[in-house]
């Protein structure tokens, strides 16, 4: 083994090395400014300002933590990332909520990726040219947080850097209240204000209730996950394959039945996807499932 070594660094390249890290003195409390400003590990503050490129300078070593998060996101760029939070933001008549996914629920449960993902989401409430889903190219270059110098996009290689897993921004969307209209928001399993496991937001517009009609039916939304708005709103081809399916798993039970027999049968089945995927036609989780949400939002307006 030593030998080995001594063929792959010779003694006195390796000596020149040890004198070149060891020449850097890095004060104690420069390490600390370092790991409260980044959360980066102890031994990677010291590492990135005993650097000779670095030689100390704070917002080299910065740099230099920054460089270490993206490489350590390309190396696990193939680990899974699907646990995290969803963060919300709220505004006068307008709302956001961003999702940021990790690799374990450990992170998710760390401050500092928590305080990041509040960040985004204010970010996110502030792009005002933007009304439903945000770009994913223009949020990676908008400030990581209101009155931040460091964009989405490089506060993501220093979250990295600092809790060592694979983090990234899944999608973000911000939606404006019309006139009379509301925001309704909700987020579930909430480990801190404005973030959870799953985030909703419904707009709703005319008289009666409506914020509280929203409310609940954000609630209802998070719980229900519908697909679609209405009926109207589900592609042709999903309708088809609909019809297909329910077709194919009725062949048994219409063998010998006419056509008009079969057409109601599946027309039966279809109404069960409705009942299912579909927002206005889902039975309200919240309000009591004997009724509709439509028939709820009757009731209101």
């Amino acid at each position: 083994l030593r030998f080995a070594l001594a063929r792959v660094c010779p003694p006195r390249a390796l000596a020149v090395n040890v004198r070149l890290l060891s020449s850097v003195k890095v004060p104690v409390e420069l390490v600390r400014e370092l790991r409260a400003a980044t959360d980066a590990p102890i031994l990677d503050c010291k590492n990135a300002l005993a650097d000779p490129e670095v030689a100390g300078d704070f917002e080299k070593a910065r740099e230099w933590l920054r460089k270490r998060g993206m490489a350590t996101m390309s190396a696990r760029a193939s680990n899974t990332a699907s646990e995290g939070l969803i963060g919300l933001a709220l505004g006068e008549g307008v709302a956001a909520l961003v999702e940021v996914n990790s690799e374990t629920d450990f992170v998710a449960r760390n401050e500092t990726f928590q305080q990041t993902v509040s960040g985004f989401a204010q970010s996110v409430l502030g792009l005002e040219q933007f009304s439903g889903e945000v770009p994913m190219d223009d949020l990676l270059q908008a400030p990581s947080a209101p009155g931040a110098s460091t964009s989405v996009q490089d506060a993501t290689y220093d979250l990295v850097a600092a809790v060592r897993e694979n983090v990234s921004i899944r999608r973000a969307v911000r939606l404006c209240a019309p006139e009379n209209g509301v925001i309704g928001s909700y987020v579930h399993n909430s480990l801190a204000p404005g973030l959870g496991q799953v985030g909703a937001l419904v707009v709703l517009q005319g008289p009666g209730d409506v914020a509280d009609a929203g409310r609940k039916l954000a609630m209802h939304v998070a719980a229900a996950r519908p697909r679609y708005l209405d009926v109207d709103s589900i592609p042709q081809n999903v309708l088809d394959a609909e019809r297909d399916i329910a077709r194919e798993s009725l062949k048994d039970a219409a063998a010998g039945k006419s056509e008009d027999v079969v057409q109601r049968m599946v027309d039966g089945r279809l109404r069960k996807f409705y009942e299912e995927a579909v927002l206005m036609q889902q039975p309200h989780m919240v309000e009591g499932a004997k009724k509709s949400v439509s028939d709820i939002l009757k009731k209101i307006s």
